[in-house]
């Protein structure tokens, strides 16, 4: 269990409204890239339900070395990846570091000049809104899909679909139990469509 910490006013930070999780993603590129992830030697095993919400036993997660960008260079304008950073922030006991971000997702969500800078950097309200993906990831170490609209950005005429994977860092064992402290790095996608209820909050 992932526990915030307390803001100033003494309320922990709560899961954004404006992000719609969904029960896996639609958009075939993200399909793909799930089928990839899911395809991927496992290590490990974690009890819980798959991104298609079926239950999971003995799954397991594969290690960051199987992400191999030079497998998949369709995909790479639309792929990011990101570090779990175990120190503690103003936000949480944990942080995310992003170490690549792909051309056409860094365009999209004007990340691009974002490339080894910690969540935590870009302030109070992009905290609230993506903390609790990670939080969610964390905590069942199964993919995470959702929706939602950009915002802080003045691209709310789009809307996007995301998907997050968790990876296992490469001091991981076989038969190590895979949770919240094994899971070291995250690859996820994005793909943008226009938001035909522009200016609505997801």
């Amino acid at each position: 269990m992932i526990a915030p910490h307390l803001m100033a006013t003494g309320n922990p930070l709560l899961e954004s409204p404006e992000l719609n999780f969904a029960a896996k993603p639609s958009v075939p590129k993200l399909c793909e890239l799930l089928t990839i992830w899911q395809g991927w030697p496992k290590l490990g095993g974690v009890a819980g339900s798959d991104v298609a919400g079926r239950d999971v036993e003995g799954s397991g997660l594969p290690s960051r070395e199987q992400f191999e960008p030079a497998d998949m260079p369709h995909l790479l304008p639309d792929i990011g990846l990101a570090e779990i950073d175990r120190h503690s922030n103003l936000y949480r006991d944990y942080d995310v570091l992003f170490r690549y971000i792909g051309s056409r997702i860094g365009e999209d969500f004007k990340m691009s000049q974002r490339t080894r800078q910690h969540l935590s950097d870009f302030g109070l309200q992009y905290a609230h809104r993506w903390f609790p993906v990670f939080d969610r990831l964390l905590a069942t170490g199964l993919p995470v899909a959702l929706q939602g609209v950009p915002y802080l950005i003045e691209k709310d005429y789009l809307r996007f679909e995301m998907v997050f994977l968790p990876l296992a860092g490469s001091k991981v064992s076989p038969t190590d139990e895979i949770g919240p402290s094994t899971i070291s790095f995250v690859l996820f996608a994005a793909h943008f469509r226009p938001n035909t209820g522009a200016g609505s909050v997801v």
